[in-house]
């Protein structure tokens, strides 16, 4: 009997960009990833021309450099949790890994909508910048796809 099995789901993302990868098997035992969707942070496209925190007279008319980084952060992360959760409805996504640095996944935990949260597999990591064969090749990903790690 063959039977196909369902396609697995990867979601990297960091301050900057998010992927949304299908896994599936290849000959050999492999999986390759698929690029199905992305997010870009354009939050950091619309602040650019904003003025600088020390432009104003006495230094001190903006937030902070390290504050406008946390709020430009928290912005792409409320759009981040509201495109996944329309994704993981549209594609009828049984279960998705998503990957990010431990500052983002901090930012994503308490925004992921109460439907989809039995749905998300949390991990650490930093591997946004790997293109998809070279992911599929990463041993993190490759335990992932096949055993399933512990979450976060």
């Amino acid at each position: 009997m063959n039977r196909t099995r369902r396609p697995a789901w990867i979601f990297i993302v960091n301050q900057s960009e998010g992927r949304l990868l299908q896994a599936r098997e290849v000959p050999e035992n492999r999986r390759q990833l698929r690029l199905r969707d992305r997010i870009e942070n354009e939050w950091e496209e619309h602040e650019h021309q904003r003025p600088q925190p020390l432009a104003g007279k006495n230094g001190h008319s903006y937030a902070s450099p390290g504050h406008e980084q946390e709020t430009l952060r928290r912005r792409f992360a409320q759009d981040v949790a509201r495109w996944l959760s329309g994704k993981v409805s549209r594609l009828k996504i049984d279960r998705v890994a998503v990957l990010a640095p431990s500052r983002f996944l901090g930012e994503l935990k308490p925004l992921w909508p109460g439907r989809l949260q039995p749905r998300i597999d949390e991990y650490e990591c930093g591997l946004g910048y790997l293109s998809e064969g070279e992911l599929a090749q990463h041993p993190q990903i490759v335990e992932i796809l096949t055993n399933g790690s512990p979450r976060v």
